[in-house]
Parts: structure tokens; sequence; C-alpha cells
């Protein structure tokens, strides 16, 4: 799988079908700018395509896993209906993709559900 379209995140393989990704903005705790918004945002898309890959671990690269949003980005996003759209449309296909394992996807089924003879009985 060729991510050199990246520039916010790195790729390697530590094991056959594990894929370790990190956000690599250590200079910033890993705070996340529009680009890396817009790389996450599509990420999974690649990860999909990548039939080798069975696991996905994603990371930060330094001493911080992430500081949130990067703050030059929270203030153009002040009052910026486009920046602002385009934002949460991207929230949006996060969120798509983590609950279904991929929007585009297939093959992808998401998380396994428990038997229900084997969930918790509520409480009495």
């Amino acid at each position: 799988m060729d991510w050199s379209a990246y520039s916010r995140l790195t790729f390697h393989y530590p094991a056959d079908g594990v894929l370790l990704i990190k956000i690599n903005r250590p200079d910033r705790l890993n705070a996340m700018d529009e680009v890396l918004h817009t790389e996450l945002s599509r990420v999974w898309l690649d990860v999909d395509k990548d039939d080798g890959c069975r696991a996905v671990v994603i990371t930060g690269e330094g001493k911080a896993f992430s500081a949130g949003g990067d703050f030059e980005m929270v203030e153009a996003t002040l009052g910026s209906f486009r920046v602002v759209s385009r934002l949460l449309k991207e929230a949006a296909d996060i969120s798509i993709a983590a609950e279904s394992g991929s929007p585009s996807s297939p093959r992808s089924t998401g998380p396994p559900s428990a038997p229900a003879s084997r969930l918790p009985s509520p409480p009495t």
C-alpha cells in the first residue's frame, strides 16, 4: 500500500496483518490541524483497500497521543461557514467509518457482537 499522500500520519507494519498508524506532529503534541483532520477522515478508506491489514493500532509520535484541536484550526473555524461545514462533514465520515468499519466496505462489519446468551443480566 502506498501511504505517501499522507503528511501528518506515518505507517508501519510491525507484524503480519497489523498496521501501526502514528499521528506525526510531535512538536505540537499531535494537535489536530486541518490537514490532519482531513487525513484522519480519509485514511480508513485506504486502510479498507489494504487486503493484508487485519488490525489497526493508532497512536501518537512523541509524548502525547493528541492534544486535541490545534488552536490555529479552531481560530480558522470561527466565523467561517466553509471551514465549519467541511470539518463537520469529515467528522461525520469518521463516525460512519468507526461504526461500520468503513463507509464503503462490504467486508467490514465493525466490532463483533456478543451473543445474547453471553451478555450479563440486567440488575434487578
